[in-house]
């Protein structure tokens, strides 16, 4: 389920969580020993590697984080398809060997390469003159996404900074050459976690776009408490209440939420390259603490 530390906290030590972090093995910049070292040096102590759509590399993950002494809990970001926009599906704790679990996994990475050649084909249409050999050389491995894709055109000279990908005029959300997941229902990915004894969360709620105004990003006003309930009907344990993008009233908004719906808050950064500032100096202690008690519960285990 999870590979942890056993060790007891100090009562005077600060709890230091991060729960949404990316490797090169999705569309991260670093290898999962350079991630660690990382935030080890940020005194980050428990974590989760949440990769986009593979759960593959999570074995070789959890001896990385074993020999910088981090606990780690097993973690995987899915994208759905939902009233008109991408919401993505954090999954934690689960079985890496359920196979119902890893073939619905295979299933949603072989749908995203078949996303990314859609996405450069409405590309070469528009002059942007890249291949999916362009993208794939991004990549240390077989993984391929939008990131991949903006950090192809950036090297071609098409943008200078990888930001100018992600809006309308290229592969940002209702854009010229943005292609949607495959139709893939939050239900879905929160069942299928669930079945492999997992837990679902959603992931940085605020970041989305009601299907009215998904035409402006000036107009992002992220999921409301209806489309959550719904998702927490289908078997949601979980909102990502404190986010590297999300503002303080983002926050707010959500952990009201999550109160309202017995839901428990997490917290990630979704650090994928650059320089890494840990999301646990944005979340109130008493959030931490009771992150940190539910943790330990829900997965059975003791934490550092």
């Amino acid at each position: 389920m999870s590979s942890v530390k056993k060790e007891r906290r100090s009562a005077d030590q600060k709890i230091s969580i991060d729960l949404h972090l990316h490797t090169h093995f999705s569309d991260g910049r670093h290898s999962a020993e350079e991630l660690f070292r990382l935030i080890s040096t940020e005194n980050v102590s428990i974590c989760s590697v949440t990769d986009h759509d593979t759960i593959e590399h999570i074995p070789e993950i959890q001896t990385e984080a074993k020999a910088v002494g981090l606990a780690f809990l097993s973690g995987v970001e899915i994208s759905t398809f939902f009233e008109g926009g991408e919401v993505h599906i954090l999954g934690y704790g689960y079985s890496l060997d359920h196979p119902v679990f890893s073939r619905f996994l295979r299933e949603r990475f072989a749908n995203r390469t078949e996303r990314v050649r859609e996405m450069i084909a409405l590309l070469n249409r528009i002059g942007i003159g890249i291949s999916y050999e362009d993208v794939q050389s991004q990549s240390p491995g077989p993984y391929v996404g939008r990131p991949n894709i903006a950090r192809a055109m950036k090297s071609k000279g098409y943008i200078k900074e990888i930001s100018e990908a992600f809006t309308r005029s290229y592969i940002g959300a209702g854009g010229r050459a943005y292609v949607p997941p495959s139709e893939c229902h939050p239900r879905e990915a929160i069942e299928a976690i669930r079945t492999a004894g997992g837990v679902a969360v959603l992931a940085h709620p605020g970041l989305y776009y009601s299907e009215e105004k998904w035409r402006g990003e000036e107009l992002r006003n992220g999921l409301n408490q209806e489309q959550i309930s719904q998702m927490r009907a289908y078997g949601l344990e979980g909102i990502e209440c404190y986010h590297s993008k999300h503002s303080f009233s983002d926050s707010q908004k959500y952990a009201r939420i999550c109160k309202h719906l017995g839901c428990i808050q997490t917290m990630g950064s979704d650090f994928h390259e650059g320089a890494y500032f840990p999301i646990h100096w944005q979340v109130p202690q008493p959030v931490l603490e009771e992150t940190y008690r539910w943790l330990r519960n829900r997965f059975s285990c003791s934490l550092p």
